[in-house]
């Protein structure tokens, strides 16, 4: 009886919660945070390219077009797909994006190009490796864009005004001079941003903050939708076409961004140094 009354609980919070998330997804667009392709022991941010698989198909029977943030942002038929801190395992999609007519974007920590990772994924012994600068302008000769995130990928809202212009402009600079393109777009490191953070973010010409999660602070920011590693088919189409188990999605996704706040605290703890 008890286990019925839950059950009955999360459908109701369900149902109450979906008209939320669908009206993000008319504001903001369809936008999809993923990180790693390589799945590891207690990694569970990471997805497979079989994850992937399901998010094209997915797009493909609804006629949506997958896109550049600004396009999903502007046109409700649209999805974006992000990686966060471009690790060098995407490039084995590098193939699927002329194959499909796709585009991604990756935001990248540039003090960490060509390097392993530091801050993340703390019990696996083989630390992942980032992008390197001709792996970055490859990618961006095939029509990937690319976005900052941070230069240190330290918790900003946590620095003073000077460092956190600091890392944003360096890290604009950076990608731009390798890619040749303007970096429209900021991911906040560990999800964590704030006012402050996006006034400085816009003033250096920053279109954009985008946070982990469909919960954004402020007009500058705009949200998005985490994939993990426990997505399926069934709930990669309530984050692509909002219905009645969309509301557990964006429960979900506000969960999972709660838990990459603890990232920095995890860090100082362990003593490991996410600095140059």
């Amino acid at each position: 009886m008890i286990l019925l009354l839950i059950l009955a609980g999360i459908v109701l919070l369900t149902i109450l919660i979906s008209p939320v998330f669908c009206r993000r997804f008319h504001t903001q667009g369809r936008i999809l945070a993923l990180h790693s392709l390589q799945p590891k022991f207690l990694d569970f941010g990471a997805v497979s390219t079989k994850t992937l698989d399901h998010v094209i198909d997915g797009c493909r029977s609804r006629g949506l077009h997958i896109g550049t943030i600004e396009e999903a942002i502007q046109r409700e038929d649209t999805v974006a797909i992000t990686f966060d801190d471009g690790y060098d395992d995407i490039l084995q999609i590098l193939p699927l994006l002329g194959e499909h007519r796709i585009t991604i974007t990756v935001f990248v920590p540039t003090a960490f190009i060509g390097k392993t990772n530091s801050w993340d994924n703390f019990l696996l012994k083989n630390k992942r490796r980032h992008l390197s600068e001709e792996q970055i302008k490859q990618f961006a000769a095939a029509g990937v864009e690319f976005g900052s995130h941070s230069h240190r990928h330290r918790d900003l809202s946590h620095l003073q005004d000077d460092a956190i212009e600091e890392e944003l402009r360096r890290s604009k600079n950076i990608l731009e001079a390798l890619t040749g393109r303007e970096v429209k777009y900021l991911a906040y490191p560990f999800g964590r941003g704030d006012s402050r953070v996006s006034a400085i973010a816009s003033r250096l010409g920053y279109q954009a903050g985008i946070w982990s999660s469909p919960r954004v602070a402020d007009a500058f920011s705009v949200g998005r939708t985490p994939l993990n590693r426990f997505d399926t088919q069934l709930t990669i189409n309530a984050k692509l076409h909002p219905g009645i188990l969309s509301g557990s999605e964006y429960l979900k996704s506000l969960i999972i961004s709660r838990f990459s706040h603890l990232t920095p605290l995890i860090a100082r703890f362990s003593s490991l140094s996410v600095s140059r």
